[in-house]
């Protein structure tokens, strides 16, 4: 009897995005051809503009037009005619504040393809093929999780690498990976749904990148495969590819995993998605964005207050009262980092003028504690005095180079020591920026209980796991 050989697996087909994937900054049109505009039926198109930053626009050919500020298209989609709100920059043209449209607010999906924007590339790939290009040939592409319930499947489109050195050198901005959400069960799901877990998803790679990512353009389909549901939106999206602050290395795929499974799990509470976890994760991305230092500095120093807040307050129960009592928020910082096995040291060899800052912080610190024994006759305090168990360490140092932005001094250096102070504090800013990002992404990785590795923005490692998992 012969043996009957059974062919090879085919791989799977690519995703196929609903919008072409574009060239770097070049612009997505998204709908084209007759609008109802002003009373009128007349040619227009939509389009998503991807450069600087991403700008959902109309444009019309209006026989007669006026002026009035604000306007509403009326827009032919395959489940009806659909009213989209905007405004006026010219007589002809403007933008879209964004719009959700839908056979019906009660559309049932079963499946949603969105367009990633900028997302790095993802390890830990499959193999799929494209389909109806003559080429069959498999590439090792497609990245594919179950979390909450939900099976996402991320495809990178084939000329990743040449797309990204452009975004990169051009800064711009362009469909990078094409994703389809399905629900791990086959079940249906609905629209509010898909709203959640995109947002979940968005926020997680953007915390992920240090930088805004955006899964563009989504469109829902029911179990027949009609298009029932279309968001159009100008996401938050930053140009350019640079992952200098990324402490995310996305080539660990488990370490992606954990980080989305975390965020999901995070965003199933409504009301602490809303109130802590949305703004808390959009001020690391944030404070990790080009700007003045100084500006940087106050938007992560805000985020780690509102962070110590909540871990407190919320997470562990302490009353008003009881955080009251400690009165600085050094001293809050410092017991959340030592919770955390998070280091308190102000490492010379890689920080080395807020190292400089913190030893002349020290020299000051030992003078005052001095000057007050002397003048109430106690004895001299040790080397390393303390205020309220305030040693100057890293959590002293940041809090008070933060203290100095938001409050300046109200006159110029009156002496030598003065004007060296204020020397060593201006070379310092930079370090104490680097230094509160490190804090406020390693203690928002504790309180999601994320367990995996990290890439520190200050020490030369490629990746090492979070101290609390060592």
């Amino acid at each position: 009897m012969g043996v009957t050989s059974i062919p090879p697996l085919s791989p799977p087909i690519a995703i196929q995005p609903v919008y072409p994937l574009n060239q770097p900054g070049e612009t997505i049109c998204v709908y084209a051809g007759k609008v109802g505009f002003q009373g009128q039926q007349v040619p227009g198109v939509i389009e998503l503009r991807c450069s600087p930053e991403l700008d959902l626009v109309w444009q019309v050919e209006p026989p007669v037009a006026m002026h009035t500020g604000t306007v509403e298209l009326q827009v032919p989609l395959p489940y009806g005619d659909r009213t989209v709100a905007g405004a006026q920059r010219s007589v002809d043209h403007g933008f879209l504040h964004g719009a959700e449209l839908s056979a019906s607010e009660d559309s049932n999906l079963s499946r949603v393809v969105a367009h990633w924007m900028n997302l790095p590339r993802l390890g830990g790939n499959l193999p799929v093929r494209e389909s109806g290009d003559g080429d069959d040939r498999a590439q090792w592409r497609r990245w594919v999780h179950t979390t909450g319930g939900w099976q996402l499947t991320i495809d990178a489109r084939r000329d990743l690498s040449e797309v990204h050195e452009v975004i990169g050198q051009n800064r711009a901005i362009a469909i990078t990976h094409v994703m389809e959400i399905r629900r791990a069960d086959g079940q249906d799901f609905g629209i509010e749904q898909a709203r959640e877990i995109l947002t979940a998803l968005q926020f997680a790679l953007s915390f992920g990148s240090g930088r805004w990512v955006a899964p563009a353009l989504p469109v829902g389909f029911d179990s027949a495969g009609n298009r029932v549901w279309d968001q159009w939106e100008s996401h938050f999206c930053d140009p350019g590819a640079n992952i200098w602050g990324s402490w995310l290395d996305f080539h660990r795929g488990a370490d992606v995993r954990d980080l989305i499974d975390k965020v999901v799990a995070a965003f199933a509470d409504e009301w602490a998605k809303t109130h802590e976890w949305l703004p808390l994760l959009a001020m690391a991305v944030q404070g990790n964005l080009s700007g003045r230092i100084e500006q940087r500095i106050m938007t992560l120093h805000s985020g780690l207050e509102m962070l110590i807040w909540t871990t407190l307050l919320n997470d562990q129960g302490w009353s008003e009262n009881k955080y009251k009592r400690i009165k600085y928020n050094d001293s809050r910082l410092r017991l959340l980092l030592s919770n955390a096995g998070i280091s308190t040291q102000v490492d010379a060899s890689h920080l080395p003028e807020l190292h400089s800052f913190t030893q002349d912080a020290k020299a000051r610190r030992d003078a005052q504690a001095r000057k007050n024994a002397q003048a109430t006759g106690a004895a001299a305090p040790g080397p390393q005095p303390t205020v309220a168990n305030r040693p100057t360490d890293g959590p002293y140092v940041v809090c008070d180079l933060r203290n100095r932005v938001i409050h300046p001094e109200p006159q110029r250096p009156s002496s030598a020591a003065e004007e060296t102070t204020e020397r060593l504090r201006r070379a310092a800013l930079f370090d104490s920026l680097l230094l509160s990002q490190e804090y406020y992404i390693l203690l928002l990785l504790h309180r999601l209980n994320y367990g995996g590795r990290y890439r520190s923005n200050i020490r030369t490692k490629p990746v090492e796991t979070v101290p609390w998992a060592v």
